[in-house]
């Protein structure tokens, strides 16, 4: 896969049910703050139809991932953990994880 230089929509998305759910959310969202460093940064959260979402701005979204996915909330998150990213500007997405998954969307 070979991304055009530029930012893109890092999208970490966890259902959503309860608020323990939220409370894992703000904890993630913690985690990803302190590790992402140089690679972007983070853009915030929301939450709707069930579902959660961290977003992060990079240049880099497989890079990020690959550095933060053994961070320990990250890690236990998952096997519910669905990740992905698009241009900045564009609509479409391109899921990282899990794999096997071909569709993806923000509400």
């Amino acid at each position: 896969m070979t991304l055009m230089p530029g930012v893109y929509q890092l999208v970490f998305q966890l259902p959503w049910s309860s608020q323990l759910d939220f409370e894992e959310m703000i904890d993630l969202e913690g985690e990803l703050r302190s590790a992402v460093g140089d690679l972007g940064e983070v853009d915030g959260h929301d939450m709707g139809q069930g579902e959660m979402n961290i977003f992060v701005h990079t240049a880099s979204p497989i890079r990020l991932f690959e550095s933060v996915r053994s961070l320990p909330g990250i890690a236990r998150a998952l096997p519910r953990l669905k990740v992905a990213f698009r241009p900045l500007d564009g609509d479409d997405y391109e899921i990282l994880h899990p794999p096997g998954l071909y569709r993806f969307t923000v509400a």
